[in-house]
């Protein structure tokens, strides 16, 4: 059996081709870690996004949880609403910041003591309790005098995401 010989023709070769598994596996991490990075650093907005309807969760049930209180205290001019986390089961597990006193209206719905755009907001930031959304969030006021109906949007990220109907405690999604 004979043993293949290499020359320098050969050997240069495989040089060549060590220089060039190099180059390709310095482009694949120069690659991947610019990637990492990119991911690492940039302003993570996802996360916002699910603080946004986290809160509008957290609006719509302490809407229904006022009006339920309302209804069971004897129909009061105000309500405590205690903040809690909740269970998967519907039940408080963990109170947070205490509780809040709530204006109702005379039909049972919560009721700003600001008006317009500043009433909407009011009860926003009341029934949410949300603080780190007011760059993204826009509330806007508008009449319906077809309707008679005072009407509160909420926009996240420039986009109408619901509509809520103080009157008559109505949420509409987007």
């Amino acid at each position: 059996m004979r043993i293949p010989k290499f020359d320098q023709a050969s050997s240069g070769r495989a040089s060549q081709r060590t220089l060039l598994v190099w180059i390709v596996s310095g482009i694949l991490v120069a690659i991947f870690a610019s990637v990492f990075l990119y991911n690492l650093f940039k302003d993570d907005v996802d996360w916002k996004a699910a603080e946004f309807e986290m809160a509008t969760k957290r609006f719509e049930e302490h809407l229904m949880l006022a009006r339920v209180e309302w209804m069971r205290t004897g129909r009061p001019a105000e309500v405590g609403l205690l903040y809690a986390d909740w269970d998967r089961h519907g039940r408080p597990v963990e109170p947070i910041s205490g509780s809040v006193r709530v204006l109702m209206s005379k039909d049972g719905w919560p009721l700003a003591r600001a008006s317009r755009a500043e009433g909407c907001a009011e009860l926003w930031y009341l029934l949410a309790r949300t603080e780190p959304l007011e760059e993204e969030l826009d509330i806007r006021y508008h009449y319906d005098g077809d309707r008679e109906l005072d009407v509160c949007e909420f926009y996240f990220r420039d986009v109408l995401k619901f509509t809520f109907y103080p009157e008559n405690g109505r949420v509409v999604k987007a």
